[in-house]
């Protein structure tokens, strides 16, 4: 997020504590994912980046849709003009026009602790349209700036894209409809999954070109564990990672709950499995698309079941074997594909 970049001061709070505008900008991330949450009519997947440098500050989409609507948020606290219903931001960077992206422009009052009303939430490609250079008299630099009127009543340039709290999750899914509840659904972290999680970052990352955007699901509610999205295309790939620590005749073994498993063509499984004994990964990894999976998968009561030998070069599992060294350039490979496959 990007917190209005001036003034350069923020708001006293009691005792005279100053927040920073990293601080801020956190704070006004937090709020409006609860008012996504809250105005959605169903459940709802939320993705943060695990590393801040995309311009992509959330990934929403409803529960098995796949239609992923990223947000960029520019943030203000104050102080206000003396015009209480005007709304102006000043900001550095500008988003690259992605039809899926919005801008979210939100005022937060730091008193009451609340989000102001409206938001406006401007597509990525209309901001240039909606905001103006402007040479900031507080600091002499020149940046961009956004100023509207959230009385309601005003029909400046910026009304058109009010919305209302209550709204914010439908004006993104105008025709949604919930697929599912999410009663029973669990809501406990491992440790070994974050394990295997934190290892195919530091893979991915490597491996990264600086066009991609790794995301991680907050809360992890809904079977999948990390998207990542193109800065520069609409391409995007997102991955279940499923590790195992303990092998029974050198079988690994893993399980996918049926309740939150929903087969796409962009959707992966990668199975890892760690060897305590030599403290190290397998040299082999099996990834594979969920359409593949969801055809060749047994199932267990609530699970569909991934079982084969740590060794095995002619079971139907073989065909997704790749070296565990190659898993970052494995994935990012595959958003090279799928860009390719849009532009064709």
């Amino acid at each position: 997020m990007e917190f209005d970049v001036c003034p350069l001061t923020a708001p006293r709070l009691a005792r005279g504590w100053r927040p920073g505008g990293m601080q801020l900008g956190y704070l006004i991330e937090n709020r409006i994912d609860e008012v996504y949450v809250l105005s959605a009519p169903g459940p709802l997947e939320t993705y943060v980046p695990v590393h801040d440098t995309g311009g992509f500050d959330r990934a929403r989409t409803p529960f098995g849709a796949y239609d992923h609507k990223l947000d960029q948020v520019k943030g203000t606290t104050g102080p206000f003009s003396s015009h209480p219903d005007e709304l102006r931001i000043n900001f550095n960077a500008l988003a690259h026009p992605n039809p899926d992206l919005a801008v979210v422009f939100a005022g937060f009052d730091l008193a009451a602790s609340r989000l102001r009303e409206p938001l406006f939430v401007v597509p990525s490609e209309d901001v240039p349209d909606v905001c103006t250079r402007h040479r900031c008299a507080t600091c002499g630099r020149t940046h961009w700036q956004f100023v509207a009127n959230m009385s309601g009543h005003s029909r400046d340039r910026a009304s058109r894209y009010q919305v209302g709290l209550a709204e914010l999750a439908p004006s993104r899914w105008p025709s949604w409809k919930p697929r599912l509840g999410l009663l029973g659904l669990s809501t406990v972290l491992t440790e070994v999954g974050t394990f295997f999680e934190r290892q195919f970052d530091a893979d991915f990352l490597a491996a990264s070109t600086g066009d991609e955007v790794l995301m991680a699901p907050a809360p992890d509610l809904f079977g999948r564990d990390r998207l990542v999205l193109s800065k520069t295309t609409r391409a995007w790939v997102s991955l279940a990672i499923k590790g195992s620590t303990a092998t029974s005749k050198q079988v690994i073994e893993a399980n996918v709950p049926r309740r939150t498993f929903l087969a796409h063509p962009r959707h992966y499984l990668l199975i890892q499995h760690y060897e305590r004994d030599r403290s190290a990964f397998h040299p082999w990894t099996w990834l594979m698309s969920s359409g593949d999976f969801q055809s060749l998968a047994t199932g267990r009561a609530q699970y569909l079941h991934f079982a084969t030998s740590l060794n095995a070069t002619d079971n139907r599992w073989a065909p997704f074997r790749i070296p565990t060294a190659s898993v970052g350039a494995a994935v990012r490979d595959l958003m090279r594909t799928r860009a390719a496959r849009r532009a064709a």
